[in-house]
Formats: structure tokens, sequence, C-alpha cells
């Protein structure tokens, strides 16, 4: 009887279902408020951030004291100015906070070069302070203008209001900040900041919050990359009327279906392009040596043996070119 006069429990389920999904909705609205009050990061943060991806390292700890004749020191608070190691060996300090000549003495004959900025930590003034500072060493290039280079064989257009050249040991190194402008900006595609490193650029890839955002690198070798045959490309080619192309009689080699394309000016020698922009201000575009294949739907490219690096094919087939690399 005792148990007979137990209350039936699904009440109780039902109440702590509905707690929990109030609870869920409570959660995700507090998630969504996060997203909406997400600031961007700008300051040091952003500065550090950019140095830091340039190769600079910023000293750690909260001060530093340096022995300078007759017995004196010189002393480096590092939180109100950071000490930097620059790529190229020398020390800086960025100082957004006035200090005597004896300090600014003190400091250059320890071999540091003082870099006197505003305490806003503006990203593009700190940059300028450092090519004033190092002339011969980091360079910015100007904003609006293209920088334009070659690659083994591609071509490659860069365009950023901070694109720094920093040259060292006799090497030459682009550092370009690729900022998105809102978060559903998309990112760079998989593959091109490794075909750009090989062209001695190396991109920031920032998302729209100034926070470090790029897609995961690929293996190598996880990249296939077609060679061409004749069947492969017909496909990729997908042509509406390939009786009208070809005749009665499908070529039966690569060579063959090659002269029989140029016979009907569907090969054509020149450039495939791929670009990227974000705004007004940036801008990556590449540009490839390819044989061009019309008289279909797909936008088919054939690229000498040269060009068959697995990141470039990559990018190129991501932007809509079906990629074949020609056989020896």
């Amino acid at each position: 009887q005792a148990l007979a006069q137990v209350a039936p429990k699904a009440p109780e389920v039902i109440a702590d279902a509905n707690a929990t999904r109030d609870m869920a909705g409570q959660t995700n609205s507090t998630q969504d408020k996060q997203k909406e009050q997400r600031i961007p990061r700008t300051g040091l943060p952003l500065v550090k951030e950019v140095l830091e991806q340039m190769r600079f390292r910023f000293v750690p700890g909260d001060e530093s004291m340096f022995p300078l004749p007759e017995a004196q020191w010189l002393i480096v608070k590092m939180l109100e100015t950071p000490l930097l190691d620059a790529p190229w060996g020398g020390k800086v300090l960025l100082c957004p906070v006035p200090k005597n000549a004896q300090w600014i003495e003190g400091a250059n004959k320890r071999g540091m070069k003082v870099c006197t900025v505003s305490p806003r930590w503006n990203l593009q003034e700190v940059l300028e302070k450092l090519a004033a500072t190092f002339p011969g060493r980091f360079r910015l290039w100007g904003a609006g203008k293209d920088l334009v280079l070659s690659s083994n064989g591609v071509g490659v257009t860069l365009q950023s209001p901070q694109l720094a050249i920093m040259e060292h040991g006799g090497q030459k190194r682009i550092h370009m900040v690729w900022s998105r402008l809102a978060p559903d900006s998309p990112p760079l595609p998989q593959g091109l900041h490794e075909v750009l490193d090989s062209a001695q650029v190396k991109v920031i890839e920032l998302d729209a919050y100034n926070e470090l955002a790029r897609l995961p690198s690929r293996s190598r070798d996880s990249i296939y990359v077609p060679m061409a045959t004749h069947m492969e490309l017909i496909r990729a080619m997908n042509p509406d009327n390939p009786e009208q192309i070809f005749g009665q009689t499908m070529p039966d080699s690569l060579n063959a279906l090659l002269q029989v394309l140029r016979d009907k000016d569907l090969l054509h020698q020149g450039m495939v392009h791929a670009s990227w922009s974000s705004g007004a201000s940036s801008r990556i575009a590449l540009q490839v040596p390819a044989w061009t294949v019309s008289g279909g739907s797909g936008r088919v490219a054939i690229l000498d043996r040269r060009f068959s690096d697995p990141f470039l094919v990559s990018v190129l087939s991501q932007e809509g070119y079906a990629c074949f690399i020609l056989p020896d």
C-alpha cells in the first residue's frame, strides 16, 4: 500500500526537461550575446600579434637592468616600454612614454634602437616607425600600389595597407597583413599560404576581430595532382556536342586530342588567373602559365610539369579550374 501511494514521477521528469530546455535557451542566449559583444583586438595586443608573426620576439618579464659605463644601470620596464629582439639580431625598444635624453643615450650605448610611438599603439604607425628606424632592414610598401613578384614562373601580385619587406642575411622576406572585414568573410583558400610561402611571402591572416585565423594546412601528399590523359581531358571539358568537335571517331591518345583541339582553335596558350580581395585595399592575385581548353562547360587548364606543385594545383582547383599536368 505504501508503494501504491507514491505519486508517479512522470511530471517531475517533464519539469526537469522543461528546466533543461530553459537552461539551454539561456545558455544559447548568453553565447549569442557574447558573440555580439565581442570587440576586435586593437592596441598593443594587436601590434604584438602582428610583430611576432613577422618574427620579432618580445623579451619576457616585467623589468630588466642592463649595466652601463661608470657603474650605472639602464632600467627597462617592459610593461611600459616593450623590448624586442629583431629578426636580424638587433634590439628594439618601443617607447610610448616620454623618456629623458640620458635614458635614450643609455639604450643606444647598449645597442638598442628606441622607436618612439604614440600610446594609442596604432599598428600602421608602429610599422612606419620601424621602417624609419631601420631603413636598410625594414621597408613598407606603399598602400594602394601593386607589389609584383615572380616565383618559379608563377606571377604574384600583392596589395595591402600593411605590406612589409624585410631584408637580412642577403634574403628578402615579405610580410602581408590580410584582414577580413566581416565575421562572415571567407578565409583565404586552403593551400594559398603555402603557395605564397614558396615566393617568400608570409600572409598574416586576421579575422574580423583581429585574431589570427587561417584554414589548417594540408599534407602535400594528401593532394591529388592529375596527369593529363585524353579521356580525363574530354570528361573535364564536358562538351555539349562531342561529335561536332571530334567527329565520329574519338581521339585515342593525348597527342591526337591536343592536335584536334589545335585544329579547332580550342587550345590556347596563356595564363590562368586567380585572385582574392578584402575591401578596396587588399588583394592577392596569381598568374600561372598554362594551356586552356575551351569548347565545353568546364574550365580546363593544362600545366607544365614545373607547375605541378600540389598546393598550387589545389588552389586553382578551388577556383574552378580542372587542372592537369602534361606528362614528360
